[in-house]
């Protein structure tokens, strides 16, 4: 009889993105997107994962990610080796910057800007990193993505000023979705592209200095007010 996996283990395996499902003995794989995309050969070897491994069946996930559930105990060394092979992602979970979502701004006939090439950029320097809680980075390409903006923990947003003839970017703080959903605001200034992720740097920081416990950036700002948190930020922003 297979050793069954302690909960200490289960926990160890979630935070790299192997979930413990409610059926016992089966566990969900999440795989990271290129920031909402993946190769058409990378899909063939998730449905070969799906087909092998589990039930023959692929979820797609809020922040672009899929995940491949009944993944018997047994197989998780196989369906990890056979991940590795093929340069396929397991993650996206636990106390980490999770996958930086985009809207399709790059095609989108609306888009203002190419998200998928900011968003990648951010990922590059950003994602995985550790942070009290979860930390959720939006990237959106105009004002149709609004709602959207609103419920990640830091999310951009550009805006053409005509008068300056210059794209500037909306930057939303402190939203979240779930049971203690909370709608963020964009801050009152807007900033410049090379301020992005200059401001990112610093919102995790802060978090990860202000947050008691397990907290979300959001309980921060409502702990310690929305002008405030700004404030700091932009403070911290100038003393760069």
């Amino acid at each position: 009889m297979n050793r069954k996996f302690s909960n200490e283990e289960k926990l160890s395996l979630k935070k790299k993105g192997i979930i413990n499902q409610k059926q016992e003995d089966f566990y969900v794989f999440r795989f990271l997107s290129d920031v909402g995309y993946f190769k058409a050969s990378e899909m063939r070897d998730l449905a070969k994962i799906a087909e092998t491994y589990g039930n023959g069946e692929i979820s797609l996930t809020s922040r672009l990610t899929i995940e491949i559930p009944f993944i018997k105990e047994e197989d998780i060394e196989e369906v990890i080796k056979f991940a590795k092979e093929r340069n396929l992602r397991i993650g996206g979970a636990g106390n980490t910057v999770r996958a930086i979502i985009s809207c399709k701004g790059t095609v989108c006939k609306h888009g203002l800007i190419d998200t998928r090439a900011l968003a990648k950029s951010i990922e590059n320097d950003f994602l995985g990193m550790k942070v009290p809680g979860k930390f959720k980075i939006g990237v959106f390409g105009c004002i149709n993505s609004y709602g959207k903006a609103q419920s990640n923990d830091f999310s951009v947003m550009p805006s053409y000023n005509t008068e300056k003839n210059e794209m500037e970017f909306m930057i939303f703080l402190g939203g979240r979705s779930g049971r203690k959903a909370r709608k963020a605001n964009p801050m009152d200034r807007k900033f410049k592209e090379e301020d992005i992720k200059k401001l990112i740097k610093i919102a995790i920081e802060y978090y990860n200095e202000k947050a008691e416990g397990k907290e979300r950036f959001a309980e921060i700002i409502e702990r310690l007010g929305e002008q405030k948190v700004e404030n700091d930020i932009i403070h911290k922003l100038h003393n760069i």
